[in-house]
């Protein structure tokens, strides 16, 4: 298993383009907007699903479905709040499963790329 803590941001990125996982690629890049907006540290990320939409220049339901999607294979846990209590604006706390996302050796996908970049 990797260690969670030693991992960076690069290695986190690397991982969800290249996850075997059946994960469409706009519910990729999704989890890339969470990664760019998450504590590193934590891995954890406080952020509206409003907010990602307008980020990705797309729709609220359809932000939605795709962090259903992150869910249902096991890439985020996320829990929401109101932020207060006659707002309907929603704080999503969402966890980044870098556990599932890097469950295979990152010393060997760097060893492979050195060797692949020596071919060239």
């Amino acid at each position: 298993m990797t260690n969670i803590n030693k991992l960076r941001e690069c290695d986190v990125r690397k991982a969800i383009m290249n996850h075997p996982d059946d994960v469409s690629w706009p519910a990729r890049y999704t989890a890339l907007i969470i990664l760019d907006n998450a504590d590193w540290s934590t891995w954890t990320a406080k952020i509206t699903k409003s907010f990602i939409a307008a980020y990705a220049s797309g729709k609220y339901g359809t932000v939605l479905r795709y962090a259903k999607q992150l869910e249902k294979f096991g890439w985020i846990e996320s829990t929401s709040t109101r932020t207060n209590a006659n707002s309907f604006q929603i704080l999503t706390t969402i966890k980044i499963n870098v556990n599932h996302l890097c469950k295979s050796d990152l010393s060997d996908t760097i060893k492979m790329n050195v060797s692949n970049d020596s071919k060239s």
